[in-house]
């Protein structure tokens, strides 16, 4: 007999306002992940979220800028024609250098 693994499936954006700088409320975050999103044509799939939630926090704990901070650059001056992961390190560094 097989053993099954109980996994607890939690909501992408509840775990963003749980992760993110400063506990962001869920409205705060949704409306700007879907314009990142739109932006850059991607389906609002659990996989594609937890892969932004993990990028933005990978980059606020490397460059100490917040994943909101991020989202908001990426949606006025991202490049749709490089990759969403790209454009995150790309927004990031700036932030971190403006912040200098």
């Amino acid at each position: 007999m097989k053993k099954q693994e109980n996994k607890i499936k939690v909501n992408p954006y509840s775990m963003m306002s749980v992760e993110f700088y400063g506990f962001p409320k869920v409205n705060e975050i949704k409306p700007l992940v879907r314009m990142a999103l739109s932006k850059y044509k991607l389906s609002e799939s659990d996989q594609n979220l937890n892969n932004i939630a993990k990028i933005l926090i990978y980059l606020k704990r490397e460059k100490k800028v917040s994943e909101l901070q991020i989202l908001k650059h990426i949606i006025s001056y991202g490049d749709i024609s490089i990759q969403f992961k790209m454009q995150a390190a790309i927004s990031a560094v700036y932030l971190a250098r403006l912040g200098n």
